[in-house]
């Protein structure tokens, strides 16, 4: 439970956020749409409302009185997601969901940040990159590579998947894992909260994942 309550905490703080129109410095973080994607002023704002939640010390596995030794989660990130259908609108329906876009912070070996973003170029076209993120100056750094698009039921299936538990003392809050998703760091768990249109659909979803190890 200690290793799961920020992941738990984090997800509420998504659901509160989002009923605000959230800015920072003057650049729109809330409500989510396809341009807050693409467009670097509000990436940029997504991304520094993120960084924050991929914290070491947000994640701390232990620590004796004396503060040592510090122990923390070896994989942590966060990500912001939108279901789309073909006309690149916003869509509930798994039949109708033709891509995704997203965009993650998330902490990886030797204390680096990086960031994960799929998005929509000018002509419409989808495009995945994994950049530097530098979290001194909280701005995007270099672009590390290329990377293949992934398909919108992937990105959108922790949180439709048939078997996700959603009880409802959880208000929608969906936990995910554990599960080994092959990137070195063993077993993952993660939560998410839907990201909802104005008639209160799914179209997107908010969550956050850290490492558990090679076993629980």
């Amino acid at each position: 439970a200690a290793l799961l309550r920020p992941v738990w905490t984090i997800g509420r703080r998504f659901v509160i956020d989002q009923q605000s129109s959230l800015s920072i410095e003057g650049s729109s973080v809330f409500p989510l749409t396809p341009h807050t994607f693409n467009n670097t002023d509000q990436l940029t704002a997504l991304e520094r409302y993120l960084h924050p939640k991929t914290l070491r010390l947000t994640h701390m596995r232990k620590v004796q009185a004396d503060g040592t030794p510090l122990i923390y989660n070896q994989f942590i990130g966060s990500v912001a997601a939108l279901a789309l259908d073909k006309n690149s609108k916003p869509t509930h329906l798994v039949s109708n969901c033709a891509h995704s876009i997203f965009a993650s912070n998330a902490l990886g070996p030797n204390n680096s940040y990086m960031i994960d973003v799929q998005a929509l170029d000018s002509a419409g076209k989808v495009y995945r990159k994994l950049w530097v993120w530098d979290a001194v100056k909280l701005a995007i750094g270099p672009v590390i590579r290329e990377m293949p698009v992934i398909p919108c039921p992937v990105i959108m299936s922790t949180m439709w998947m048939g078997f996700v538990n959603r009880g409802p003392n959880f208000a929608n809050y969906t936990w995910f894992g554990p599960y080994d998703p092959g990137i070195g760091w063993g077993n993952h768990e993660e939560g998410n909260v839907p990201v909802y249109d104005s008639a209160r659909n799914h179209v997107g979803r908010m969550g956050s994942a850290i490492s558990l190890g090679q076993s629980v």
